[in-house]
C-alpha cells in the first residue's frame, strides 16, 4: 500500500523506508512494510533483510517514527532521460539497501557510464552503473525535497565559493549554478543566506 503524503503517521501496510542508525549502516535505507502502529514507534518487516534465527522469515523490527519515511515517488520523465553529474547527490542501491553518496566522477568503459559515489558517512568510494542509482530527495516537513535543485538554489543566492586542494587534484572543473568552473582558483563552495542586503 502506498503512504499518502497527506496522512498523519503510517498505516498497517503502507510501504516505507527505514533508516539505520546502526554503526557501519548509517546514511542507509531499507524498504520495509508497516505491520503495527505502537504510538510513536512502528513494527516493520524489512522486505530484503531475513531474520538470523530464521532465516525462512523476514526481519521484523521496532523502529522509532522518525526513523520512517515513505517510498520516493518514481523518477519523472525528466529524472529518467537527466544525467547523472559530478556532485549530484544520489541514492545507490547496494548490500539490499538504499546509501547516499555523492558522485564524484564519470568514467566510460565501452559504451556505459560508471559513477564513482563517495559515502561521507562510511568515508568510502566505490563505482556503481546508471541502473544503481536515483536522485537522492529528502523526506522533510511532509514533503519531498530534490536534494540537487535545493543544492543549486542555495549556491545561486548571494555566496562564497571554494574548491579543496583534493578537489582540485582530481578534477579540473566543478560545476556551480550549472555552469562549469575552472578549479584553478581553489574556489569552495560554501552558500551564504542573503541578508535582504545588497
Amino acid at each position: 500500500m502506498d503512504f499518502t503524503p497527506t496522512q498523519e503517521g503510517f498505516r498497517k501496510g503502507d510501504r516505507v523506508e527505514v533508516s539505520s542508525r546502526d554503526y557501519g549502516f548509517i546514511g542507509a535505507y531499507y524498504e520495509a512494510t508497516v505491520v503495527e502502529d505502537l504510538g510513536g514507534k512502528y513494527k516493520v518487516e524489512y522486505l530484503s533483510l531475513v531474520d538470523e534465527k530464521d532465516e525462512s522469515r523476514q526481519l521484523q523490527g521496532d523502529v522509532d517514527a522518525d526513523e520512517l519515511r515513505p517510498l520516493p515517488p518514481p523518477p519523472s520523465e525528466q529524472e529518467k532521460n537527466e544525467k547523472f553529474d559530478v556532485l549530484d547527490r544520489v541514492d545507490v542501491h547496494d548490500q539490499d539497501a538504499w546509501w547516499v553518496g555523492t558522485i564524484t566522477e564519470v568514467k566510460t568503459e565501452g559504451e556505459k557510464e560508471i559513477y564513482s559515489v563517495y559515502f561521507e558517512t562510511l568515508a568510502d568510494l566505490c563505482d556503481y552503473s546508471k541502473e544503481q542509482l536515483r536522485f537522492h530527495k529528502d523526506w522533510i516537513d511532509g514533503a519531498w525535497v530534490d536534494c540537487n535543485d535545493k543544492k543549486q538554489k542555495q549556491v545561486g543566492c548571494k555566496k562564497r565559493v571554494w574548491i579543496d586542494d583534493n578537489v582540485e587534484d582530481r578534477y579540473k572543473k566543478v560545476r556551480i549554478d550549472g555552469k562549469l568552473v575552472d578549479c584553478k582558483d581553489k574556489l569552495r563552495v560554501s552558500p551564504v543566506i542573503p541578508t535582504g542586503k545588497p
